[in-house]
């Protein structure tokens, strides 16, 4: 009993040693952007923890892709970036290196709506099969929240809201409707106003509890202001 309680401590040990030699800044990774840039870049840093260098391999499993029409990838390590058929790659790190990194680029090609992946890491050299897990995600909407630096003055309220959303927009401008979006950029309301009122509302009583875009367009659809208000 005492020989199989010390085998046990000696496997229970060399998994920790194993479970060690790598560590990473985060598992679940999300990025948010616009369909103003071509590419939505995630990355999961890598830090060498052990006394020894390492050898890392990631493996991108198939099944948990999950993108919109029109979007494809490609997994970057600090070696490169690699073509969407590549699922497997290993990389070297030096003894105390601080600045590896598993990198997904989503290139949605203009196409709103969320992409998900999940990355397998793990050191080659560990016998024990410690895996670790990665998962990312980019978030892409037509509007983005900088565009509430525009030099149009617009006041929404109140905000939160539960029930009526108010937008006092600058007079000199004549906006012909309201949109609102979902963060994952599916447009969920548009609103037709009448052009001679500066003060509009919409009424978003039915929209469930959370964060949403909503943007201001003029008669020739074109984005005169984007911001975003809370439901609650």
């Amino acid at each position: 009993m005492k020989k199989n309680l010390m085998l046990s401590l000696v496997c229970l040990l060399s998994t920790n040693i194993f479970a060690q030699t790598f560590s990473v800044d985060t598992d679940n990774a999300s990025v948010s952007g616009d369909i103003s840039s071509s590419v939505i870049e995630v990355a999961i840093h890598v830090d060498n923890i052990s006394a020894a260098p390492i050898t890392l391999r990631w493996r991108l499993i198939p099944a948990s892709i999950s993108l919109p029409s029109g979007w494809t990838t490609s997994v970057c390590d600090i070696n490169g970036c690699y073509s969407p058929s590549t699922y497997v790659k290993d990389f070297n790190m030096a003894i105390g290196a601080l600045d590896a990194y598993v990198k997904v680029s989503f290139i949605h090609n203009g196409n709103i709506g969320t992409g998900t992946e999940q990355i397998l890491l793990f050191d080659i050299a560990d016998s024990a099969g410690t895996v670790q897990t990665l998962n990312y995600e980019a978030i892409v909407s037509p509007v983005s929240i900088n565009e509430i630096k525009n030099e149009i003055s617009l006041n929404i309220f109140p905000n939160p809201t539960n029930n009526l959303l108010f937008l006092d927009i600058d007079p000199i401008y004549i906006v012909s409707k309201i949109e609102v979006y979902s963060v994952v950029g599916a447009k969920i309301m548009e609103q037709y106003v009448n052009p001679a009122f500066s003060r509009n509302s919409i009424d978003v009583s039915n929209l469930k509890n959370g964060m949403y875009f909503v943007r201001i367009l003029d008669l020739n659809n074109k984005v005169l202001k984007a911001t975003n208000f809370t439901k609650n």
